[in-house]
Parts: C-alpha cells; structure tokens; sequence
C-alpha cells in the first residue's frame, strides 16, 4: 500500500510539474513580462551577445551599444506582442496544427509567421551598425524550422545571433552555435529582401499586421497582403479588423510595448 501510495504521489508530482512548465511556456507573456529581473537580465545578455558581433573597435562607442540595446529589447517585447496577437494553445508544434486546420481553429502561429512578425517589429527603426536577416533550419525537412538572425552590418548568417518568437510561445529563445551544430541553416535572402520591402526601416505597421495572409482553406495557399486579392479574403479582413480594434484599444500606437 505504502509503495502505491508513493508511486501515485511521485506520477502526480510529474504530472502537475509537466503541467506548470507546459502552460508558462506556451502561454503568451504579459506588457510586463519583459520588464520583470529575470528577462531584463536576458536582454542585457543578449545586446552583449549582439555587441561582440562587432569589431572590438565599435564595441566601445555609445550609438553601438545603444543600438545593440534597442534590438534586444525589442526582440524580446516584441517577440512577447506577436503571441498576444496569435494567441497560442500549446507549444509550437500543437499550434501548427490548429493554424493548418481546414477549420481554421488559430489564424497564425506558424514558425514562419513569427519570423515574419519578429522581422517587422525590429524594422521600427534604421539600423546604422547591424542588420536583419531571415534563416531557415533543415529545409524541406520535417524539422525545417524559421527564425530571424541579426548580424554586423555587411556581415552575413554566418557571423550572427538567431533568434526565434515561435519556439516558446513568444518567450524569445536564442539559437547558440551550440545548438546549431545538428541543424542545417541556410540564409534566405529572397525572404529578407520581401519583408525589407514590406516593412521598411522606420515603419508604423500595427502588430496586428501580418505580410501575408492564407486565401482559403487550404494549408498552403497564402497570398500578399497588400494585394485587393489579400484584402478581400476572410484572413486578410479579419487582419484589418484586427488592426483597426488595436489601434483603438492603445490610442492609435502601432505596438502595446
């Protein structure tokens, strides 16, 4: 009796701590989650991490640091604004397949829609000492997996930090060499330079907005959506409806953040 007894105990314990780390990771984070010690710290350790991208001779001046700052933090606000906007369930993979449901159960929560997001809020303004770029893991696989990297000005993938909104439900995770070395990462420049145009440097895009939009039930057929074509479908409607409730709700600022 006493071993059952133990053994139920034990099986509740993991249960009920599964549960807890579960629902903290997919949940998405508060306006204040960003600014609590332990994120705020996070960042600090990743404008550090952004800052020694650079040449030693940078590193020192004011603007650099100030700009290594901005886009940490922004990093992890906005990648935090993203999941309130898609509302996750559970982690990643569970969403994926509520967003590829014929029934629509979630509008967005795919990988790629967090790169896509995570790439307009660090367009909100000119970057003078680094840039943005998009990368994807294991193309073609079923572990193909998109994120954001940020690199030193006309430097490239390989000389950066990878950054991913979509793996914790908007609690920013940052992709080190490390756990990169059984992944297969390649640049993907044509995305780049989409969403560069999309969102130029300096924009006042809602958080709301999404660069495309899906046309109908079918899990792949996605459109721009800026065309009549996205702005007619129910996805981008919905977008626009969306955005217009947003900006309403923070007296007409494009970001909660």
């Amino acid at each position: 009796m006493k071993m059952f007894l133990a053994k139920y105990l034990y099986t509740l314990a993991v249960f009920l701590a599964a549960h807890f780390l579960l629902s903290s990771c997919a949940t998405a984070p508060s306006p204040s989650w960003a600014d609590t010690a332990l994120i705020v710290e996070k960042r600090e350790a990743l404008a550090n991490k952004i800052l020694n991208l650079t040449r030693e001779s940078l590193r020192q001046r004011k603007d650099v640091q100030e700009e290594a700052h901005w886009l940490a933090d922004t990093a992890y606000k906005g990648g935090a604004a993203i999941a309130r906007v898609n509302r996750p369930l559970l982690l990643g993979w569970f969403n994926n397949f509520l967003v590829n449901s014929r029934y629509s159960v979630r509008e967005r929560g795919l990988c790629w829609h967090y790169q896509h997001d995570l790439f307009r809020e660090l367009r909100r303004r000119p970057l003078q000492y680094f840039r943005l770029g998009c990368c994807v893991m294991d193309y073609r696989e079923g572990s193909e997996h998109h994120c954001v990297y940020i690199a030193p000005r006309g430097k490239g993938l390989e000389q950066s930090v990878v950054i991913d909104a979509w793996w914790f439900s908007g609690k920013l995770k940052i992709w080190n060499r490390s756990n990169l070395e059984d992944r297969e990462v390649m640049d993907e420049p044509n995305t780049t330079a989409f969403l560069a145009k999309t969102y130029p440097e300096g924009h006042r895009q809602a958080m709301e907005h999404w660069a495309k939009v899906r046309r109908s039930t079918d899990m792949c057929d996605y459109t721009y959506s800026n065309t009549p074509e996205g702005q007619s479908c129910r996805q981008g409607q919905l977008m626009q409806q969306s955005i217009e409730e947003g900006l309403r709700r923070r007296n007409g600022q494009p970001t909660d953040y």
